[in-house]
């Protein structure tokens, strides 16, 4: 097998976007979500109408997300490699990860599962920590080929 490789940088607002779509793709975010709209149409459509629980919930899920987007700040900015130029070289062997100041390799058994999507591709080390790059950056050929290397090395792929 050819190994498959690729230069990423991510910039400060592709992080924000492909951070901000992880969670929300879990469906804890997606169940807190669903619990405020249910708060919001409750409070729209109650006998009562009670602007003040209306505007309490609003301000809630704003300030969820608010404080959601600060989170993903604080780890782009304590990322040291955040930012850097990343040669990425997937094979047999697993993931390798070279940039400016540093360098990893990760084993396929390092690995706990792969998530994709439209545009990202997402992989995981444990439930908290993952890697990611854009899917555009490889070819459908090789997305096929990671597919095939995460089957062959029993590592689950949503």
């Amino acid at each position: 097998m050819e190994p498959i490789t690729f230069l990423i940088q991510l910039d400060y607002k592709t992080y924000i976007k492909a951070s901000f779509l992880q969670y929300y793709l879990k469906w804890q975010i997606k169940g807190i979500y669903i619990f405020f709209i249910y708060l919001l149409l409750v409070s729209l459509f109650s006998s009562d109408k009670n602007i003040v629980s209306t505007i309490l919930t609003f301000v809630i899920a704003i300030a969820f997300t608010v404080i959601l987007y600060f989170r993903v700040r604080n780890v782009y900015k304590s990322t040291p490699h955040a930012g850097q130029e990343m040669f990425w070289k997937i094979d047999e062997t697993g993931i390798q990860i070279i940039g400016n100041s540093f360098s990893q390799h990760m084993g396929w058994d390092n690995i706990s599962n792969i998530t994709y999507s439209k545009k990202w591709i997402f992989i995981w080390y444990n439930k908290m920590q993952y890697l990611f790059f854009p899917r555009d950056k490889v070819s459908e050929s090789q997305l096929y080929e990671i597919i095939r290397l995460t089957y062959s090395n029993r590592i689950k792929l949503q």
